[in-house]
């Protein structure tokens, strides 16, 4: 069974990263763009696999 963690779950994750950097007095430019596509929101994160960085999910 899958389990919708949901958008606000994932950017509050995003924000207490933040809120860490900053305390820390690091930037911090999460790789996430939030969009609206045919009405809905969505969180979309940018990831790579490591082991072939040219490789784009």
């Amino acid at each position: 069974m899958t389990k919708d963690l949901g958008a606000e779950f994932i950017v509050s994750q995003f924000m207490t990263d933040a809120k860490k950097y900053v305390e820390a007095g690091a930037s911090y430019k999460p790789p996430v763009e939030v969009k609206t596509i045919d009405a809905v929101r969505v969180v979309a994160d940018e990831a790579f696999d490591p082991k072939n960085p040219d490789y784009k999910f």
